[in-house]
């Protein structure tokens, strides 16, 4: 049986951060539309960064799952 890894690609402001289920791959510029440029090693500091928001997005997403909160139905739409 093969194995089956999962890559997340997480934007945030100008950059783009680049995981497996363990690591991460890549910390790419927005403009870098071919991810060719890794500048991971260049920024560790905003790499950390961008991986804990991610990690805390997951985190709120699959709670609001679990909670039955990830509904658009449920949302109210006040008139502007």
């Amino acid at each position: 049986m093969p194995i089956q890894v999962q890559i997340f690609f997480f934007m945030r402001d100008s950059l783009i951060l680049v995981r497996d289920d363990e690591n991460t791959l890549g910390l790419y510029q927005i403009s870098d539309k071919g991810l060719e440029h890794n500048i991971a090693g260049k920024n560790p500091l905003e790499t950390k960064k961008m991986e804990v928001m991610e990690e805390g997005f997951i985190q709120d997403y699959m709670n609001r799952i679990l909670d039955g909160r990830l509904d658009a139905e449920n949302k109210t739409y006040k008139e502007p």
